[in-house]
């Protein structure tokens, strides 16, 4: 499935917070809102008694003013998390749960005090949950129902998500879901029929999910790679798209702390921001970085939580240019999974939507006052460089096929950020691709099982397949006969059905060319759909003889057990 037409804002968006408020924990209150004795969602320590008490002190202006000032781009907020108790009025979970939905409609007043802002809307659900609700609630929703296919949990929620969109119809920007991709919830959802009830309320909604991409979501999230670094930790790397903890109380850094326990944030604003400035470049799946923090009934923050994003906010804001509207360089790559000590010339590098000027965010200053870019990828040339904010010239020339960019103003320890205009590229790509022959194609791969090794993917057998090993750099190498005009690679995956087989294909992927097999220069980066269709993956024609095909990282099962697999590899060149 293809994400929706209306996915421009999505793709594009690099900055926004994702909210965890109102967690119920089954073995406390269920609205005591986390996984500790010390938490409460009142600043206070008090337990709300209801839903209700929580939606009528919710101060949505409050909220939606500190989201404005802060300068994000959306909001991912949730409906409602596990026992499924909903800031808005749902008569089709009353009916099976009474006293779970409230009587006030929090979330249309925030759906309406955000775009005031023109902030966008991303409504967390969680329809599919039930494991921590309690036996009656279960029973109600028929989440221990097997019977008829799960039809009795499917039809509870499809009906909830039916009331839910019927209200907001496409006023609501995007619908993000919770372990959609999950065992074994995946296993016991209807998804088309899921599907089918968002489309035909609200067609041109987003709907993300945390996970990967699949046939209910268009674009993936992680959640699950939710980060907390150190302070004294500066080595970040880079992720399709992450979750990124604010404040790291007793390591849970999704509540809010009540005043005797309050979080500290998790590392320095500086730090949050380098984190974003690193993964703009990678993010080609949209959403960029969200930040994670909890709420209090009435809106408010943990004052570290609030000071912290402030901080953030006021060092987005003064490049926001760079950071907002902006799209992954195709001119100099930034693949997924580098650390930013490993970034190439020390930058990372976007692209207005509109394709007007390139962004180099410099995470590493150069030893000296200059900054050696490479010849673009895509034959792109660059003028009038110059820093932002302040907008001080800088002197940009081309030396070959190089381009120089001179700094006399000295290198900014955070982020020093330079704006080019494009100039429209006289390069003339060759036309026409061919696939290389599978016999010309020598690879290679030191992460391979020894029955499954990777000449598996060149020997026309798609019955066979090339499958990594735990703990090892997963990828493989591929050496041409000679030189050639690279331009794309096609993945097979393998063909073997099965959920187990689907968690070994290759989704987040980097690819790499040399002229020598010792200097590499990353290509492209993106995320494949696990099925077992044939993947692509094109860039603009690069002279090549070696490519190499770096797999991961995957966030969802961790390095030490991942494992990847592919039938099939072809190279395609330029005529």
């Amino acid at each position: 499935m293809e994400p929706h037409e209306n996915k421009k804002w999505y793709s594009s968006a690099k900055y926004g917070i994702n909210i965890m408020f109102s967690r119920e924990d089954s073995d406390r209150n269920p609205l005591s809102g986390c996984c500790s004795d010390k938490c409460r969602i009142f600043p206070d320590g008090r337990i709300p008694k209801n839903i209700n008490e929580i939606a009528n002190v919710f101060d949505v202006k409050c909220f939606a003013a500190f989201c404005r000032d802060i300068g994000v781009e959306y909001v991912n907020f949730p409906l409602c998390h596990e026992h499924i108790y909903t800031l808005c009025r749902n008569p089709a979970l009353d009916k099976r749960i009474p006293g779970h939905s409230s009587g006030r409609d929090v979330i249309r007043e925030l759906l309406d005090e955000l775009h005031r802002y023109g902030i966008k809307l991303q409504l967390y659900v969680h329809v599919t949950a039930g494991d921590t609700m309690t036996d009656a609630g279960r029973e109600a929703t028929g989440y221990n129902d097997p019977t008829d296919g799960c039809k009795k949990r499917n039809n509870f929620a499809n009906e909830v998500l039916a009331e839910l969109i019927g209200r907001y119809g496409s006023d609501m920007d995007s619908y993000y879901f919770d372990t959609i991709s999950d065992d074994p919830i995946l296993n016991m959802t209807d998804i088309a029929c899921l599907r089918k009830t968002v489309s035909d309320r609200a067609p041109d909604v987003i709907l993300t999910g945390n996970g990967e991409a699949n046939d209910l979501v268009g674009f993936s999230s992680r959640e699950n790679c939710a980060i907390c670094v150190p302070k004294e930790l500066q080595r970040y790397s880079t992720a399709v798209q992450q979750v990124v903890l604010v404040p790291a109380a007793e390591g849970h850094g999704w509540r809010s702390a009540f005043p005797s326990d309050h979080s500290a944030a998790g590392c320095t604003p500086e730090s949050l921001y380098r984190i974003l400035a690193l993964n703009i470049g990678s993010n080609t799946c949209g959403g960029g970085v969200a930040y994670g923090f909890g709420l209090y009934c009435d809106g408010g923050f943990d004052p570290e939580a609030e000071e912290a994003m402030r901080a953030v906010g006021k060092m987005v804001q003064r490049v926001s240019e760079s950071i907002k509207n902006t799209v992954p360089s195709k001119s100099f790559v930034t693949p997924s999974g580098i650390k930013t000590e490993d970034l190439a010339g020390g930058f990372t590098a976007v692209t207005s939507a509109d394709g007007k000027y390139e962004y180099l965010h410099v995470l590493i200053p150069p030893q000296e006052d200059r900054l050696v870019l490479p010849e673009s990828l895509d034959g792109r040339r660059f003028k009038n460089a110059l820093l932002l904010p302040d907008g001080k010239p800088l002197e940009c020339c081309r030396k070959g096929q190089e381009t120089v960019i001179v700094n006399r103003y000295g290198w900014d320890s955070t982020d020093t950020v330079i704006r080019m205009e494009t100039v429209k590229s006289t390069k003339k790509f060759r036309t026409g691709r061919i696939l290389l022959p599978a016999e010309s194609l020598e690879i290679h791969s030191d992460c391979s099982d020894p029955n499954h090794p990777a000449e598996c993917m060149t020997d026309g057998d798609n019955g066979s397949y090339w499958q990594s090993i735990p703990g090892c750099l997963h990828e493989f190498r591929i050496g041409l006969d000679r030189e050639y005009y690279v331009r794309g690679i096609k993945m097979l995956p393998r063909q073997d059905p099965g959920a187990d087989v689907l968690k070994m294909h290759i989704a987040i992927y980097s690819v790499y060319v040399s002229t020598d097999g010792e200097k590499w220069r990353a290509v492209a980066t993106g995320e494949w759909k696990r099925s077992t269709e044939l993947k692509k993956c094109s860039f603009p024609p690069v002279k090549a003889k070696y490519l190499k095909v770096v797999c991961g990282p995957d966030w969802s099962v961790g390095s030490e057990h991942k494992v990847d697999s592919a039938s099939a590899v072809y190279v395609e060149a330029s005529v």
